[in-house]
């Protein structure tokens, strides 16, 4: 029980990980302007979210200076 408990504990790590690794990604398209909308509210991949994340980012000093 203990290593479901851990291998589980790390496929939601890993999730969440990929999760806002795809929203940064996107996010850098989009400032790129390499994103298409397909006019019904979603974007070209499909995903029907606002964009909303609980995903914390941390800054470190320099990103912070010119970011």
């Amino acid at each position: 029980m203990d290593a479901y408990r851990s291998m589980s504990h790390e496929l939601h790590k890993l999730q969440v990980e990929e999760e806002m690794l795809m929203r940064k990604f996107y996010e850098l398209m989009s400032a790129q302007g390499l994103t298409k909308k397909d006019g019904v509210g979603k974007d070209a991949s499909g995903d029907n979210r606002t964009g909303d994340s609980m995903a914390l980012v941390i800054k470190d000093g320099d990103e912070q200076q010119s970011g």
